[in-house]
């Protein structure tokens, strides 16, 4: 019995003190696992609070988000130029403008105020647009963005306005009447609603129906009143007749038939044409004789700006550019006789880009023979030309126009010809030469482009106008 207890007391002590001895270790495991976790934590905030401030941190990141990039402006430009139609159609107004290198769409905006809101009304590949959602008798401001699938909207281009035709054509329905039914000393009324000091035609539908002869005899007798049917704008014609609406109220128009009125028959009409009135009448006048600014010695050239604010006046005799407000007032020259660049000698034409707060102003410098252009207060851009016979060369030249492609033509008076440059002097084409044929020309001197692109040419040698279309 001694010896089992002994041996019992001998594995107890055995197992006592292994087990004291590996407390220790496992305490020292855990210590450092907690060291660890708390180190690990730190570096994880401490990674979490530097900014990565290397170029090539920049630069990945830049990979990582390349969406940054689809909302920046600065990659692509507006527009440089933008044009909206006045008046060429009845039901919209033509929008156009340059060419974008880089584009995949155009956005259309539109407001009715210069400085007002402009909302979306459209997009489109080309470079053109019409707007049909819009009233008559309106000016309507427009503005272009560029988009680009690389780097998104452009910023906006400059304005233009342009509006619907004022001119529309009221024909009355109840003003058709039958000559066998109309009988002598019949009087009948109409009459239609008017705008104030617009321009009203009244006039026959049938030419036989107001012309003195012998099967008509002057049938009917028409006249034209304000809303109190007393106060006439004419009385008793017997040919068409116009007026000028003196208030927005109704106009009468009374047909009363004529006592010599056979019994003719057929059908005929009155019709009422509707206008913006073009009766122009003297607003101001300059013409100060003189060299310094705001005084002009031969002028030969002049251009607007689209919004009609400024004019710019070649002042040839003083070789010199001069821009006026709508008002007359001096605002730059520039210019000087010379060959150097913004000099000129005996400028002739001059023409203004449209846009409404920036133009290009093109200046033929005839005895130069070359063409400058400018940013419109004076600054020199380019010029392009010399004296010769060769493509884009001049002698003399004198009228200048710009098309709804921001194309130049040159009328080179010398040479008798007309050339096309792009906007930035590049030679495109010409046509004609000296002649009495169709095409030809004898010292031409001016030129004008309308909204659907016909050219018209003062063909001065041969006393006469000559229109060309493409």
């Amino acid at each position: 019995m001694k010896i089992l207890g002994l041996i019992f007391v001998g594995i107890f002590m055995v197992i006592y003190y292994s087990i004291k001895e590996y407390q220790p270790v496992i305490a020292d495991k855990e210590e450092s696992q907690v060291e660890l976790q708390d180190a690990s934590s730190t570096a994880k905030e401490q990674e979490q609070q530097v900014e990565p401030e290397s170029e090539f941190s920049d630069y990945v990141e830049g990979i990582i988000e390349p969406e940054t990039a689809a909302v920046k402006t600065d990659m692509i430009i507006p527009p440089e130029y933008i044009m909206a139609s006045d008046g060429t159609d009845t039901d919209k107004v033509y929008i156009s403008w340059s060419v974008v290198v880089g584009a995949d769409k155009y956005y259309i905006y539109r407001s009715e105020y210069i400085d007002g809101i402009y909302e979306e009304i459209g997009y489109t590949a080309k470079t053109n647009y019409y707007d049909e959602i819009v009233a008559p008798n309106i000016d309507y401001y427009y503005k272009v963005k560029t988009w680009s699938n690389l780097s998104g909207f452009s910023d906006f281009s400059v304005y233009d306005s342009g509006n619907r035709s004022r001119i529309k054509l009221q024909k009355m329905s109840d003003f058709y009447y039958k000559i066998d039914n109309f009988n002598a000393g019949e009087t009948k009324w109409f009459y239609f609603d008017a705008i104030k000091y617009m321009r009203y035609s009244v006039s026959w539908g049938d030419s036989n129906s107001y012309i003195n002869s012998s099967i008509y005899n002057c049938d009917i007798k028409v006249s034209a009143y304000r809303a109190d049917q007393t106060t006439p704008y004419f009385l008793d014609k017997e040919y068409p007749e116009e007026f000028i609406s003196v208030a927005t109220e109704e106009v009468y128009i009374k047909i009363q038939g004529d006592y010599h009125a056979d019994n003719g028959s057929g059908t005929y009409s009155i019709s009422v044409e509707e206008r913006e009135n073009e009766n122009y009448t003297f607003v101001l006048e300059w013409d100060s004789k003189g060299r310094v600014d705001g005084q002009i010695i031969y002028p030969a050239g002049i251009a607007v700006s689209t919004n009609g604010f400024y004019m710019y006046i070649v002042d040839t005799d003083n070789h010199r550019v001069q821009k006026f407000d709508q008002y007359g007032n001096i605002i730059l020259s520039w210019g000087g006789e010379g060959t150097g660049e913004g000099q000129f000698k005996y400028p002739k034409g001059i023409v203004a880009t449209p846009g409404l707060s920036f133009s290009y102003i093109y200046v033929v410098d005839s005895y130069n023979n070359r063409i400058q252009k400018f940013e419109d207060d004076g600054t020199f851009v380019r010029s392009w030309g010399n004296k010769g016979a060769e493509n884009g060369q001049f002698l003399h030249p004198t009228g200048i126009a710009i098309d709804s492609n921001w194309d130049v033509y040159v009328v080179d008076s010398g040479n008798n010809r007309i050339q096309i440059f792009n906007q930035i002097g590049n030679y495109i084409t010409s046509w004609g030469c000296k002649g009495i044929d169709e095409g030809q020309f004898d010292n031409p001197r001016d030129i004008a482009i309308d909204s659907n692109g016909f050219v018209y040419i003062t063909d001065t040698g041969n006393h006469r106008v000559q229109k060309f279309g493409k």
